[in-house]
């Protein structure tokens, strides 16, 4: 699950939450939790982290985060596939997305 910087933009967040956001990515960052990647965004830096946080989640919670990976993969992909294709497929998989 990644999460990108540019989704502040996308899903229209106000700028108090988009702040927080920033702070709570930057505190995630210290911590060593997720990792920035070259494409301005953040991955976890360890599966058993994602994992926890996943189990963390409500279903209804972990699909609407899955749902809005996929459509900021879908929305990020240009050029020929690959890259973030498997990413979008796997989440596209485990929402109701999966026709895409």
């Amino acid at each position: 699950m990644a999460l990108y910087a540019e989704d502040t933009r996308d899903y229209h967040i106000a700028p108090m939450y988009a702040q927080r956001l920033a702070q709570a990515l930057d505190e995630l960052w210290r911590r060593r939790i997720l990792r920035e990647t070259a494409d301005d965004s953040y991955e976890f830096t360890h599966e058993r982290l994602r994992e926890a946080c996943c189990e963390g989640m409500s279903a209804a919670r972990l699909r609407l985060t899955r749902r809005r990976v996929a459509e900021a993969l879908e929305a990020k992909s240009v050029g020929p596939p690959g890259g973030d294709a498997g990413k979008l497929a796997a989440h596209c998989n485990q929402t109701s997305l999966s026709g895409r």
